[in-house]
C-alpha cells in the first residue's frame, strides 16, 4: 500500500466506515498518519473509583460484582459494576463482542475510558483489561492514545486503524520514522512530544 491510497482499502473499512472516516479528513492512508492522537490515557495510574471526577479519563481497577445481560434493538446490553475498596462504577456495552462478552462475576478487571454521570459513576465502552493476564495492573500496555471520533467510530476501532495504516505503508515512509528508535515510538504512542516534534 501507499500513502496516497484511498483508505477504503484498509482492512475493516468498509462503504459506511469510509463515510465516516471522510467527516474527519481521512481519505487516504497518509491522512490516518496524520491524524495523530489528541491525548494519551496512562494505563499504570489507577485512580480510586471515590476520587473520580466526572468528565475525564481515568484508569480504575477492581472487581466485578455485579453483571447483567439484557437486549435492546438489534443487540445485546451488556451492565457490569466493577468496584473497588472505596466505591462502584457501571461498565456499559452495547454490543457484546470481546472483550465485553469475557466479563464475569468475580473477575479482577482493569477499565479505561471517559467518567460518566448515571446512577453514580459509569463508564460506556471502556477499554478492558484483565488482570489475571498478568501479575499486577502496572503490567498492562502503559499509554493510550486518544483519537479525534464523529458518530459511529470508536477508540478501539481508531486505534486498530491506526496500526494497521502504519504496518502497510511503514517502507514508504521517511527514513527518520524508520529508525528503530523513533518508528516504536511513533506507532505505539509511547510520547506525545516526541511524536509532536517529528513535524515542526
Amino acid at each position: 500500500m501507499r500513502t496516497c491510497d484511498s483508505i477504503a482499502l484498509a482492512q475493516g473499512v468498509g462503504t459506511a466506515r469510509k463515510a465516516l472516516l471522510e467527516r474527519l479528513s481521512i481519505h487516504s492512508f497518509g491522512d490516518m498518519i496524520l491524524n495523530l492522537p489528541v491525548r494519551f490515557i496512562d494505563r499504570r495510574t489507577v485512580t480510586p473509583i471515590s476520587n473520580l471526577k466526572v468528565g475525564t479519563d481515568a484508569v480504575v481497577s477492581g472487581r466485578i460484582v455485579s453483571l447483567a445481560r439484557n437486549r435492546r434493538g438489534r443487540g445485546p446490553v451488556i451492565s457490569a459494576i466493577l468496584s473497588d475498596d472505596s466505591g462502584g462504577i457501571v461498565l456499559s456495552f452495547f454490543r457484546g463482542g470481546y472483550p465485553a462478552s469475557g466479563l464475569k462475576e468475580g473477575l479482577n478487571v482493569t477499565a479505561c475510558g471517559t467518567v460518566q454521570s448515571y446512577r453514580g459513576f459509569s463508564m460506556v465502552h471502556p477499554d478492558l483489561y484483565f488482570n489475571s493476564q498478568v501479575s499486577d495492573a502496572a503490567s498492562s500496555p502503559g499509554m493510550l492514545p486518544v483519537y479525534r471520533l464523529t458518530s459511529g467510530l470508536t477508540q478501539g476501532f481508531m486505534r486498530r486503524l491506526a496500526r494497521t495504516v502504519l504496518d502497510s505503508v511503514k517502507e514508504e515512509l521517511p527514513e527518520v520514522l524508520n529508525s528503530q528508535r523513533v518508528w516504536f515510538q511513533f506507532k505505539m504512542g509511547c510520547c506525545q512530544k516526541r511524536t509532536s516534534a517529528l513535524f515542526t
